[in-house]
């Protein structure tokens, strides 16, 4: 697994952590409400007076457990757990429960709900010492279960930042790919960077892309680099795969685009684009010409053949494009251009 999905997996249960405020307040009144048991559980075994003593003390305290759970609400209280075990059921699917914890803690949670349901019946110390036991055994699984999660997720964490000049990329390609494939898209963000720094005036030497991480399979990168070349690279993949996808499903291919500027244009507003960065496309018209074959080959490379493409967090797919209408026939999906092989991918516009 990837470990931005891994990150994501855990990002889900400790989310629903905290929103069960309610049901972890409860349980940790109960579990503090008697905190010398062990103690007394281990006196009571002695024999004479001390067993005896230890006895009573026991049952008064379990007695005064009715006074400890009072400003519990059982409404709010059962509501919370329901929900909490509702999303821990969802996350069974998750790949971070090898271990089948999940499904331990959702069975001491029915345990210890039993306990409670029985307890608030009669308010009994026989009900009382059975629930506090629980509790403890509740509590001390969740609380470990949630630290190793929190550990887990501040380790998947980028140290790395961008700097205020900045902005971070990343993409991620679900489908499986060879290293071939992948080493040609991590290619393809680069010369798509290099090229967009070129037509904006932002000198890479100064403002190199940085790569973050890349974790191969299929696909996860994430580069930093020049906030207003990042900025365009972002709006041009989107607006690329929205194309790619909806042409798709309307003419069950895409063809010939976008081999020339006014191509790019129709499908993702190029120069429109640049000129909201303060570009005088007139003076660099040339320049846009020659460059747009191969901005449409790297961003063809970069993207194809994958049903689902998820840029900077934001998912778009071929199913939410087709819905019910259209069968995916699984032929490749291109932004096609029509160059031999060994034509370079950006001209020199001085040739």
């Amino acid at each position: 697994m990837l470990s931005f999905q891994l990150k994501r997996e855990i990002e889900v249960i400790l989310t629903a952590y905290d929103e069960a405020a309610e049901f972890r307040d409860g349980i940790r009144i109960i579990n503090e409400s008697f905190p010398g048991l062990s103690d007394l559980l281990a006196k009571i075994g002695e024999s004479g007076g001390k067993g005896a003593d230890a006895g009573n003390k026991m049952r008064t305290h379990l007695a005064q457990l009715r006074n400890k759970v009072q400003p519990i609400s059982p409404r709010s209280f059962f509501s919370s757990m329901e929900e909490f075990q509702r999303q821990l059921q969802k996350s069974t699917e998750l790949k971070i429960d090898d271990l089948g914890l999940i499904d331990q803690i959702s069975s001491r949670i029915e345990t210890f709900s039993d306990h409670y349901e029985e307890y608030i019946k009669t308010y009994t110390a026989q009900s009382a010492g059975p629930l506090i036991v629980e509790a403890r055994s509740l509590s001390e699984m969740l609380d470990g279960f949630q630290l190793a999660l929190r550990l887990a997720h501040r380790n998947l964490d980028d140290q790395e930042q961008a700097s205020v000049s900045e902005r971070e990329l990343t993409i991620y390609l679900p489908e499986m790919m060879p290293l071939d494939d992948f080493a040609q898209r991590l290619l393809a963000i680069h010369r798509l960077y290099e090229v967009i720094a070129q037509i904006i005036g932002v000198d890479v030497s100064e403002a190199p892309l940085r790569l973050q991480k890349a974790e191969s399979g299929s696909l996860w990168s994430k580069v930093f680099g020049d906030s207003r070349v990042i900025g365009l690279i972002v709006d041009f993949l989107r607006s690329s795969v929205t194309y790619l996808y909806r042409s798709y499903t309307k003419e069950g291919r895409i063809s010939a685009i976008p081999q020339k500027l006014d191509s790019l244009d129709k499908v993702m507003n190029f120069s429109e684009r640049l000129r909201a960065e303060g570009i005088d496309t007139s003076e660099i018209n040339e320049l846009l010409r020659t460059s747009a074959v191969g901005i449409a080959k790297d961003i063809n490379s970069l993207l194809g053949d994958q049903r689902e493409i998820t840029i900077n967090g934001e998912t778009q797919s071929l199913a939410n494009e087709v819905q019910n209408s259209l069968e995916y026939s699984g032929r490749r999906l291109n932004l096609e251009y029509d160059l031999p092989d060994d034509k370079p991918q950006y001209d020199d516009p001085e040739d």
